[in-house]
């Protein structure tokens, strides 16, 4: 109960223990934050970050760290692998809730502009504008969903991942769970079902433009 509660807090943010073994690792190597950064390319404020956890570092700059230290990488993440996945399961299951709502109200917009242009097509000039409007709201949020800080963080738990040495057979089953098989269906569902309503929109909406039909 304990371990599951911590890896829950750790998904949402919680401390880590990837900035320990990389503090401890650097120390058992005589070097210092200004001498490790030196020699990856990088500031000792990005070492302090990533040893306080407050950040997490690229794919790039964890092999660079690695191979500097001379550790595998796995030795730096595998206390995390698990809440590491929580963590991108969380940002997997919110992409996905997202990805639904929006689909939902791309759906609603769609029925709606049909409904009138049939039933009343004078009004279909107004609708189209408050559609054009709601449009652009799916877009912004979709890109920020993407780029928020959870988005961002599961990313580098993924690259991580697929960075680190496989060797232990515990270890790659583990790093193949890292993305949910049904969750990445469902997305590819969802943003399917999505591109359709937004082309079928996009020709109610304009339907002398030949766009809808290019993207086809």
């Amino acid at each position: 109960m304990v371990q599951n509660a911590r890896i829950k807090s750790l998904a949402y943010g919680g401390i880590m223990e990837y900035g320990r073994k990389l503090a401890e690792f650097r120390s058992d190597r005589g070097m210092t934050q200004e001498e490790l950064a030196n020699a990856i390319g990088v500031s000792p404020e990005d070492i302090l970050s990533w040893e306080s956890c407050s950040d997490y570092p690229s794919q790039f700059h964890l092999t660079a760290v690695a191979t500097a230290l001379r550790v595998k990488i796995s030795s730096i993440i595998d206390k995390d692998i698990d809440a590491m996945m929580a963590a991108i399961h969380v940002a997997e299951t919110r992409e996905t809730l997202c990805m639904a709502a929006l689909t939902a109200l791309a759906l609603i917009c769609t029925a709606g502009l049909v409904a009138t242009s049939r039933l009343s097509p004078n009004s279909v000039p107004a609708a189209a504008n408050a559609v054009k409007a709601l449009l652009l709201a799916i877009f912004l949020v979709l890109v920020a969903s993407r780029r928020s800080k959870t988005s961002l963080r599961a990313k580098a738990y993924r690259e991580a991942l697929e960075a680190a040495d496989g060797s232990h057979s515990s270890f790659v089953l583990k790093r193949k769970a890292g993305k949910s098989p049904k969750l990445v269906a469902l997305q590819f569902v969802l943003g399917a079902v999505l591109a359709f309503l937004l082309i079928t929109l996009l020709a109610i909406i304009e339907p002398g433009s030949r766009l809808p039909w290019v993207m086809l």
